[in-house]
């Protein structure tokens, strides 16, 4: 593809990445992390999630306000909205009391624990289930530490908002946890039993496959998913054609599907649009025939008292 189409291309991996936070109140609980396939678009419920693996694009289109922008495996950065805000329900997650006022050094060295495989995962009659006991793992020697080095906020000549609001960590820490788990007790015991989850006991079928599952505990670091950032609506519209080209004669397994974000938006305020002109119009309607009627009425009756007058004078 011609390199002047876009700003960056970010790969995506399947592998979750278990961090741990440790709460005001003592207690210690997982991280939500992005829950769908297509990086957190429309706001999606998770609370961390992985920055586009180009540190130019995205201070393109964010201005660093404090600290330093993460370049290594256990840096983390806060992004916050243009009116300098975080949701409720993100300071909770991150472990903050949402009646305390905060400034920004209060974020910055924030730390989380990313739990690797052979903490988080016990064996237990043949089967690996995840752990509950979120205070050890937090506190094993294995558990790496990551932390917050910078805030950013969506400057005014940004494009779109490519980042959700919470916390960002870079591709290099999905490559460190894949490196992590290639040779964690559950991946090999995986690798061995081809047939059978390990983390159910149950054979595989055509929702959970082998390939599935290894790729969810760190086995298979094979992309999932790509993010393409175009340079604007003429670029957008190349990089389809240039797929559609590309997907010519490939039969439907190897032919690249994709979702062109910005057309789903459109096409969603679009049919908003629609129905609520639909529904005004009914209304406009409605309303048209209910003072018809009141006008027929109002006639009526004028010509009925018109009529009583004749009668009597």
């Amino acid at each position: 593809m011609d390199t002047s189409l876009y700003n960056s291309i970010s790969y995506q991996s399947r592998i979750v990445i278990n961090i741990v936070n440790e709460y005001e109140n003592g207690l210690y609980d997982l991280v939500a992390l992005e829950d769908d396939d297509f990086g957190g678009f429309f706001g999606g419920g998770g609370v961390v999630s992985e920055l586009p693996d180009n540190q130019e694009f995205v201070q393109s289109q964010y201005d660093l306000l404090m600290g330093t922008y993460p370049t290594s495996y256990d840096e983390l950065v806060l992004v916050i909205n243009q009116d300098n805000e975080l949701d409720v329900s993100l300071l909770e997650a991150l472990g903050y009391n949402i009646e305390d006022e905060y400034t920004f050094d209060d974020f910055i060295g924030k730390e989380f624990k990313v739990i690797p495989n052979n903490v988080y995962y016990r064996q237990l009659m043949g089967l690996y289930l995840p752990s509950t006991d979120y205070e050890t793992m937090y506190n094993d020697e294995d558990a790496i530490t990551i932390s917050i080095t910078g805030i950013l906020r969506v400057n005014e000549d940004a494009t779109s908002e490519i980042l959700n609001s919470g916390i960002g960590y870079t591709h290099l820490l999905t490559d460190f946890m894949l490196d992590n788990a290639n040779t964690s007790d559950i991946v090999l015991a995986q690798e061995a039993n081809q047939s059978e989850n390990v983390l159910s006991g149950t054979p595989f079928n055509d929702q959970i496959t082998y390939d599935y599952v290894m790729q969810l505990i760190g086995g298979d670091s094979t992309p999932v998913g790509v993010e393409i950032y175009p340079k604007d609506f003429d670029a957008k519209d190349d990089i389809k054609e240039y797929l559609d080209a590309y997907n010519v004669g490939l039969p439907e397994e190897e032919q690249v599907l994709y979702t062109d974000l910005a057309e789903l938006i459109s096409k969603t305020i679009s049919s908003l649009i629609d129905t609520i002109t639909i529904v005004l119009a009914a209304f406009a309607g409605i309303s048209l025939i209910v003072s018809s009627i009141m006008i027929g009425i109002i006639t009526y009756v004028f010509q009925i008292l018109k009529m009583i007058q004749l009668i009597y004078p």
